[in-house]
């Protein structure tokens, strides 16, 4: 029933003269795939009524890429996205310290491995800092990146925060 009433939706958004991005979600959708959504719509591959947009994803540098092409009047565009999700289990490698960070296979887990191979740390962000499950009851990280002293962190639920290089310490930052 829910589905057949988002297609009747979609459909009667459709037939509108001006488009107006409209969100509509499925249930079980989990956190990324609606973030990716939400971002599709404001990338502006919903289009107006009349015309016939074709896109493509790839990557380059390690972020995805839209490349949309209008047939109706002919221009195109690319719009620069964001990382891929890591793959689990995921490694990097600080350039400055030398510091080895491990992400385990469970997507909670993250370690700092020193050059000469000794433990500095090891830490699961989620519940040193006692988040509360939001979005989805197996919360992953899903975006790791290094600044020069912190660790960006996204999880699969949206929540997002800082890890200091040097102790592991996990600052939440907020959610979507």
């Amino acid at each position: 029933m829910q589905i057949i009433i988002t297609l009747f939706f979609l459909a009667f958004t459709a037939m509108a003269d001006d488009f107006k991005p409209v969100t509509v979600y499925t249930p079980g959708m989990d956190a990324v795939t609606k973030s990716n959504f939400d971002y599709r719509i404001q990338l502006g591959i919903a289009k107006m009524r009349g015309t016939r947009v074709s896109w493509s994803i790839t990557t380059n540098n390690n972020h995805v890429v839209y490349h949309m092409h209008n047939e109706s009047t002919g221009s195109n565009w690319d719009v620069n996205g964001w990382p891929p999700s890591i793959s689990l289990p995921y490694t990097c490698k600080d350039a400055n310290s030398g510091i080895w960070f491990y992400v385990e296979t469970d997507g909670r887990h993250v370690t700092a491995i020193q050059p000469d191979g000794t433990i500095l740390w090891s830490k699961d962000p989620f519940a040193d800092s006692h988040l509360a499950l939001y979005r989805t009851q197996t919360p992953r990280i899903a975006y790791f990146t290094l600044t020069d002293k912190s660790i960006n962190i996204i999880f699969n639920s949206s929540q997002f925060g800082t890890m200091d290089i040097k102790t592991g310490y996990f600052t939440f930052q907020g959610q979507n």
